[in-house]
């Protein structure tokens, strides 16, 4: 036996660390721990926010010697990971970009958008083709028509 301290644990889950209204999480270190990773993990600015939440002025690996760092919570939840898109959502999300894309070069209404992206398989520059021909046709329809009102007398 003896007076010497605990080792420090060999092994923690994610789950181990506490959360404190101090402002500080307590993370558990465990031996696969690295100062870079750990900023990686908690999405912190840089190594210095943990050099700052624990005192430390020197080497910071001697930190990963301690059982528990302190993790800076108001740093740590200022960068959010944003969370993993389904395969749908990314689908959506590039769909309305094209559709926002097609919007801006015609000036189209957001169904006659989506109705050219549909026509042509998504295919923006097609879309935008096809609906540039149809409005000249358009127009030139008009101005015949407009040509053979004039002429005509109402009586």
């Amino acid at each position: 036996g003896g007076d010497s301290e605990p080792a420090p644990p060999t092994a923690a889950r994610d789950e181990d660390f506490v959360s404190d209204d101090d402002g500080y999480i307590r993370h558990t270190v465990r031996d696969d721990d690295t100062i870079p990773g750990l900023v990686l993990r908690y999405n912190l600015r840089s190594e210095a926010d943990i050099r700052r939440a624990n005192s430390c002025v020197g080497n910071l690996d001697v930190l990963l010697q301690r059982p528990v760092i302190l993790i800076p919570t108001a740093l740590a939840s200022a960068v959010p990971t944003p969370p993993p898109q389904s395969p749908e959502v990314v689908a959506a999300m590039q769909r309305a970009a094209l559709v926002r894309q097609f919007m801006k070069e015609t000036n189209a209404t957001r169904e006659e958008a989506n109705y050219y992206l549909d026509e042509h398989d998504g295919q923006l520059e097609r879309a935008v083709q096809a609906f540039q021909a149809d409005t000249h046709w358009a127009s030139k329809k008009k101005d015949e028509e407009s040509r053979r009102n004039k002429d005509c007398v109402v009586l």
